[in-house]
């Protein structure tokens, strides 16, 4: 084959016939392009915009779950005083709620000391008591305590309770009937310590006598139940003043309960030197069944307080004269008191066993003198005889 020379061969890309193929390609090309630029604005209603960079996808949010209410719990038979190493019990009501059978899981776990747990399977409906011992280690600090149901890693409900020292300071605490309180109204157990008997067996014949001595004219500090020794605290203590000339008498608070007493004593000052503290609670407590245990622990931790601001300070402790128709109730918060008075060697002045012992006592209840009508408080003749029985003790 010869080798080409400038003119190209037959049916090469200059022939007519291949340069009108050519043509047409590129027309219909152009034609294609130009309907696209026309018609995309026809059909997008403007010219292109430019492209702009997507923004991220929203993220994916779990609102938090609001459990329905599975269980109730009730911590019940917490005490508002305990004494150091005494051993107690608690415990803790829980209902099931669910429609269903529920596992838990009840834990207490003290200020100090090793955590309790009880496993608990409740059917619908039904309830339980978790039970747990309760001991109190300190009379001075404070300690919180705590108390929660956990279904699995989830906690279903979570209570708290403090160990309060008793010999410590009180501020910032309230009462109401058998209930101590935070001012945030977290519930509170006073702790105390048992009386170091050993403190009484030092010279015990020479304290008798210096006590004696002192009890003739020691300062009268009183706290009085309402109503039992006069209508008013001044009109008892006008009266006993009237019994023991020479005597300075002053009244100390005895309203709403003996825990609210307590409390309140703490503001009231205390007069120096010999003292003799004069407690006459315990009416209220028999009328409306409070606990002799809480009475008792409340006046021995007031006794307490008080020998550390005033160590000179002796005791003299009466029991509530009896109320007609409660009669058990009066004798049981009697032996309250007279056990506290003996364990820290305290006079005590039984009036509820001195009336007792007379045929006649009701006559001091009478209304008006009506042998069926009483009253809950001692009538005038009632109170004389109180008031006298009490000035006598106090001689």
């Amino acid at each position: 084959m010869a080798a080409w020379q400038g003119t190209r061969p037959p049916g090469g890309l200059r022939s007519p016939k291949r340069l009108r193929r050519a043509a047409l390609v590129l027309g219909l090309l152009l034609g294609a392009g130009g309907l696209v630029l026309i018609g995309r604005p026809l059909l997008c209603g403007g010219p292109p915009r430019p492209a702009v960079e997507a923004p991220p996808p929203p993220e994916i949010s779990h609102p938090s779950t609001i459990r329905t209410p599975t269980v109730s719990a009730t911590i019940r038979g917490l005490p508002a005083f305990a004494y150091v190493g005494e051993k107690l019990n608690f415990s803790v009501r829980l209902v099931n709620q669910a429609n269903e059978a529920l596992r838990c899981r009840v834990s207490y776990s003290p200020p100090e000391g090793a955590a309790e747990e009880r496993e608990v399977e409740l059917a619908p409906g039904a309830e339980e008591l978790a039970v747990f011992g309760l001991a109190a280690r300190d009379s001075r600090s404070v300690g919180r305590a705590w108390v929660r149901c956990r279904q699995g890693d989830e906690v279903l409900w979570a209570e708290s309770f403090l160990f309060w020292g008793g010999r410590g300071s009180l501020d910032g605490l309230t009462a109401k009937g058998r209930e101590i309180r935070t001012a945030d109204g977290e519930r509170v157990i006073l702790t105390n310590e048992y009386e170091q008997e050993e403190s009484y067996q030092r010279w015990p014949i020479v304290r008798w006598a210096r006590n004696a001595r002192l009890w003739r004219r020691a300062a009268v500090l009183c706290s009085l139940a309402d109503g039992c020794f006069g209508s008013t605290a001044e009109e008892a203590r006008e009266r006993l003043s009237a019994s023991l000339p020479g005597r300075a008498i002053q009244m100390a608070p005895c309203a709403g309960g003996p825990i609210e007493t307590l409390l309140a004593f703490e503001s009231k000052p205390l007069p120096a030197g010999p003292l003799i503290v004069c407690l006459g609670w315990g009416f209220e407590e028999a009328r409306t069944r409070f606990p002799p245990r809480d009475l008792a622990r409340a006046i021995d931790l007031l006794i307490d307080r008080v020998r550390e601001r005033n160590p000179e300070a002796q005791f003299l402790l009466a029991s509530p004269p009896p109320i007609v128709g409660e009669e058990e109730a009066t004798r049981a918060v009697a032996d309250a008191i007279e056990a506290v008075a003996r364990e820290h060697h305290a006079r005590f002045l039984d009036l509820c066993g001195e009336l007792l012992r007379q045929t006649a006592w009701r006559e001091l209840y009478q209304l008006d003198g009506d042998p069926s009508v009483f009253q809950l408080h001692t009538n005038e003749k009632g109170r004389e005889v109180l008031l006298r029985k009490l000035a006598e003790a106090l001689r």
